[in-house]
């Protein structure tokens, strides 16, 4: 089962949640439209990225093992 993380900070960067499946194996990431960033922990409007198929390749897809 993917894991979807995701980090908030105090910046003008957007916050990029992260989509990983099989720890070790494949990253990436979605940018969510500044419209759907809150801040506290109830969010005060939900992105919906709709269905996403892992079975191709992402652009700027990453292979992560140090985490």
């Amino acid at each position: 089962m993917p894991k979807i993380s995701g980090k908030g900070s105090f910046s003008d960067r957007p916050p990029v949640p992260s989509i990983e499946e099989n720890p070790c194996q494949r990253k990436i990431t979605i940018v969510i439209p500044d419209s759907y960033v809150s801040s506290g922990k109830t969010p005060k409007k939900i992105y919906d990225a709709g269905t996403i198929e892992l079975s191709g390749k992402f652009k700027g897809e990453e292979r992560d093992c140090l985490n």
